[in-house]
């Protein structure tokens, strides 16, 4: 793949001093069962914004690269447990919210484990579709 490719592959907002995806990404894991607390059900493409498309500003709050980098991504964790205990603790900003599972393919983006326990940012290539991979959990 040619280097304008690679680039035309992810979203125009990345900014130009931050390494997005990180280098140590992987491809986004189609073997594992990933949860996201989604807008409706089914969930549509606006269900996967990045913390960046949904808080602009959030950015300025971050103190180190891996909230920064973290920021330009989507929140996905591996285990319901722990989603839910996230949900619990910003019950305000969280209680509109669905839960939603699925799994990815390696052409949709990149991932890494990040800030906590279950954790993963998924960088999602643009037109990745990956809303269509996602259904409520029962």
């Amino acid at each position: 793949m040619k280097k304008d490719e690679y680039k035309d592959s992810w979203p125009d907002f990345y900014p130009s001093d931050l390494v997005l995806p990180p280098k140590d990404a992987i491809d986004a894991n189609a073997d594992e069962m990933l949860y996201r607390l989604v807008k409706s059900i089914p969930p549509t493409e606006m269900c996967f914004l990045t913390t960046h498309q949904e808080q602009p500003n959030r950015h300025k709050q971050c103190s180190t690269l891996e909230q920064k980098q973290a920021v330009y991504g989507t929140s996905v964790w591996n285990s319901m447990e722990l989603l839910v205990e996230a949900m619990a603790s910003l019950p305000e900003a969280l209680k509109q919210r669905k839960l939603a599972c699925g799994k990815l393919n390696a052409g949709m983006g990149k991932m890494r484990k990040t800030l906590v326990a279950g954790h993963f940012t998924l960088w999602l290539k643009k037109n990745s579709h990956v809303h269509l991979n996602f259904n409520e959990v029962k």
